[in-house]
């Protein structure tokens, strides 16, 4: 477990008057989040290309 964040994968930047979360610098962000991004991103390309080629489509008809 890293002792800078505890394992929780966030660090805590206080300043006067605000407090900004931040990923890790040792440990990096959560696997977890690593993998809902990543199959986010292929969903929407998937779909993208999905509503490109029914464009194409409908051009050529």
């Amino acid at each position: 477990m890293c002792k800078l964040c505890n394992g929780t994968h966030v660090i805590h930047d206080v300043s006067s008057f605000s407090i900004v979360f931040n990923t890790c610098p040792n440990c990096g962000p959560a696997p977890a989040i690593d993998n809902e991004f990543e199959e986010f991103c292929q969903r929407i390309s998937m779909r993208k290309a999905e509503l490109e080629s029914a464009r194409l489509v409908k051009e050529v008809s």
